[in-house]
């Protein structure tokens, strides 16, 4: 069962904005079995914006397992948390806007 992207971003982003953090981006899987991974991120409120630590990935990890509406995609896939890193692919219009300066 694997959702549109949409709908998959708008119930991720949901559950990541519960932590304080954005959602910078998911990376499907394209078969019926694989890895899901979400990109999060901080608000970038100054030139050196904090850094997403492994608590941080951690703590979205464990809300993304408890969360009954994942249940049955967690049969098919496993969920990867991370940061962007610094090789971070810009796909969306904020992206290309936070990565100016």
């Amino acid at each position: 069962m694997l959702l549109s992207r949409s709908e998959l971003w708008r119930k991720i982003s949901e559950v990541v904005e519960k932590q304080g953090l954005l959602l910078f981006d998911l990376d499907m899987p394209s078969h019926d079995s694989g890895v899901l991974r979400v990109y999060i991120s901080k608000e970038k409120k100054s030139a050196s914006p904090e850094r997403i630590g492994i608590e941080d990935c951690a703590a979205v990890n464990r809300l993304l397992n408890d969360e009954a509406y994942f249940q049955e995609l967690l049969e098919s896939y496993a969920i990867e948390v991370s940061s962007p890193g610094v090789n971070r692919r810009l796909q969306r219009p904020e992206h290309y806007a936070g990565a100016v300066g």
